[in-house]
């Protein structure tokens, strides 16, 4: 498969299991979906294994479902490991302590918060960090605020105004210039500083869950 198709296919995954309409939230199976870790890892596995060519004759979405599927199996691998209930008198500590739940807990868990509610502790969080980013990175952290919250606002205009189709690519990517990247200057910085080159080796050493993505 080439890299847009794989590509394609990650943010398809993106799509299905992180995005929905107000209404369909109630109806949503969440313990059917991957969520924000297991695609934050398949991205990183994407990442360091981007160049390798695989053959496929499948649809994008018959494989995106193999992908999803080999997903799920991966976290039963986890709960094998697990200490089982009436085993020990001690179960609840043994399964706080236990190598492979904390694991499990950690990456298939929520995030804890909606995305506002990081949005608004973002300054206070990072507090620390502003003066080695100004000095460093030449941006500051009202700024990554404000970029994240233009982008939720371009991906929002999208899903109002324009039916992509399976042109998922097209519907994630963001034009340099937008007046708003050329009102922010700032904003690009940010970005160069989350980004690799086309040609560049990355994440080498990520294997599993626990490692450095």
């Amino acid at each position: 498969m080439s890299f847009l198709l794989i590509l394609t296919i990650l943010l398809y995954l993106v799509g299905e299991n992180l995005n929905c309409s107000t209404d369909q939230l109630a109806t949503r199976n969440f313990r059917a979906l991957l969520n924000e870790n297991e695609i934050t890892f398949l991205f990183g596995l994407w990442l360091k294994n981007r160049h390798k060519k695989v053959s496929s004759k499948d649809s994008f979405k018959v494989r995106a479902g193999k992908i999803h599927k080999l997903m799920d199996d991966y976290h039963f691998t986890f709960l094998k490991h697990f200490p089982k209930p009436g085993e020990t008198e001690n179960f609840h500590l043994e399964f706080r302590t236990n190598p492979a739940s904390v694991r499990e807990t950690v990456f298939y868990g929520p995030s804890g918060a909606y995305d506002y509610q990081f949005v608004n502790f973002l300054e206070t969080k990072y507090s620390r960090d502003k003066n080695w980013l100004s000095v460093n990175k030449n941006y500051n952290l009202s700024d990554v605020k404000n970029l994240y919250i233009n982008l939720k606002s371009i991906i929002n205009f999208k899903l109002n105004v324009k039916d992509f189709g399976n042109d998922f690519i097209s519907f994630y990517s963001f034009s340099f210039n937008n007046y708003i990247f050329k009102k922010n200057p700032n904003f690009t910085k940010i970005l160069d500083s989350l980004s690799f080159g086309e040609n560049e080796v990355v994440n080498q050493d990520f294997n599993g869950i626990g490692d450095l993505n």
